[in-house]
């Protein structure tokens, strides 16, 4: 059952969204609680992370200094300024969506593509300390006045979400590790399902904006997919003196941003077409890795 629920992931995600939309009174009832759902999935994804892992690559400051500057700076704001003279409209979104850390998900995806798994782990973990800091003052400075926030709300609420499960793992590491290996192959799996009314919340509460703005949907959709495109390119490129392996992981850990974090973000601060984009992102997210293996196998 559990592998089962690691290999058919999308079909839980396609039944939240179709929840959400269609059985508002249902997925209104987990609104309130997706900053708890999302703490919980962030916990369990850091018991996941080996600690060695990370410190062997905590001797190379520049080289992550670097890529993490890329991911949480760099990037959004090239991004931003793009969309911004494409579509306005899109700009706020692309920006909160590209301005997360690299998902938690992102050394399984490493692993998958044959890329460092340890440089993807320490990407994720700095990105994900960092986060809270430099995503309300790219906000601030890129959006200004028009914020519906103070910068204050939304470090206090990145900072709960991002540290609360980190210290919490540094106590559970200490006082359950022979728990922490009995139950750790159940992780993902109860992740995938936590996952679920994060994605069923935001949406049933805006499910009648979403049926309203349905011609808007296949735009955007293929304006992401572009974005997701541009990501693994700047991700590859941003990094081309090292080898393929380093590359892989650079590449995962700027394209697969942190979507859970990201729609918690959206819905707590910002209108309905922000949870849109981010909610629409979760198809190219799922999606871009089988063309993106394809290539790196012809790549060197």
């Amino acid at each position: 059952m559990i592998k089962k629920i690691e290999q058919h992931f999308g079909i839980f995600f396609i039944a939240a969204i179709l929840t959400g939309l269609f059985l508002p009174s249902i997925g209104i009832i987990f609104y309130p609680y997706i900053l708890h759902f999302l703490i919980f999935i962030l916990f369990l994804s850091c018991l996941k992370i080996d600690l060695l892992d990370i410190i062997t690559h905590l001797k190379k400051p520049l080289l992550l200094t670097y890529i993490t500057f890329m991911i949480l700076i760099a990037i959004p704001t090239l991004l931003y300024f793009i969309t911004k003279l494409i579509n306005p409209e899109l700009a706020l979104p692309i920006l909160i969506l590209t301005s997360m850390p690299a998902a938690m998900a992102s050394a399984t995806l490493t692993d998958i593509t044959k890329g460092k798994i340890s440089l993807a782990l320490v990407i994720t973990t700095t990105t994900s300390l960092l986060c809270p800091f430099t995503i309300p003052l790219l906000m601030k400075y890129l959006i200004g006045a028009s914020l519906p926030v103070s910068t204050y709300e939304m470090l206090t609420m990145l900072a709960t979400i991002i540290f609360i499960p980190f210290v919490a793992t540094l106590i559970t590491r200490k006082i359950a590790k022979k728990l922490i290996k009995k139950t750790k192959q159940y992780y993902s799996s109860v992740s995938i399902l936590s996952i679920m009314p994060l994605i069923m919340g935001p949406l049933a509460k805006h499910s009648s904006y979403f049926f309203n703005n349905v011609e808007k949907v296949s735009y955007i959709l293929i304006y992401l997919f572009l974005i997701s495109a541009i990501l693994h390119i700047i991700g590859w490129i941003m990094v081309f003196w090292l080898k393929k392996k380093e590359k892989i992981a650079t590449t995962i850990t700027s394209a697969y941003m942190n979507c859970s974090l990201a729609l918690v973000f959206a819905a707590k601060f910002f209108d309905p077409l922000v949870i849109l984009v981010v909610i629409l992102y979760h198809i190219p997210w799922n999606t871009m890795l089988i063309p993106f293996r394809q290539i790196i196998k012809k790549l060197k």
